[in-house]
């Protein structure tokens, strides 16, 4: 992960995750969580019930391990957690690595927009567009 991942603000309800098992680790629970279906297909909220009592075979167990699990399960113990799925987050990410993976290694936007499952054009915009870090206010 890097910096410019790091250092984009986190929605309240995950940083408030982030502070019990870290940054890098609560958006790895946000992108590694299961999906349901929503009736809002532009929901971007994820409902994760934390249990009172952690079993081995829970799926946060399975999605986290047990070290991680259990810190989330002392701190929110029987809470349901709606988190953000931070997607401006990991859309930052992609999008720096879209620009640096062109720029130092040469790769074509064709092949980045099949890597990041992208279209050409998709990719071609991205290369074209001032990343936010560079823009002078």
């Amino acid at each position: 992960m890097n910096d410019s991942m790091m250092h984009k603000p986190l929605p309240s309800r995950t940083q408030l995750v982030a502070d019990v098992i870290g940054r890098e680790r609560a958006l790895f629970l946000v992108r590694n969580w299961k999906r349901t279906l929503s009736t809002n297909p532009k929901a971007q909220i994820l409902s994760i019930y934390i249990p009172v009592k952690l079993s081995p075979d829970h799926e946060l167990v399975r999605v986290m391990g047990w070290p991680d699990a259990s810190k989330l399960v002392a701190a929110f113990r029987g809470e349901i957690l709606n988190l953000s799925t931070c997607e401006d987050v990991f859309r930052s990410w992609r999008n720096m690595a879209i620009r640096e993976l062109h720029a130092e290694q040469g790769l074509k936007p064709q092949d980045l927009a099949e890597w990041f499952e992208l279209t050409d054009r998709q990719v071609r915009n991205i290369l074209r567009e001032i990343p936010s870090e560079a823009r002078v206010h």
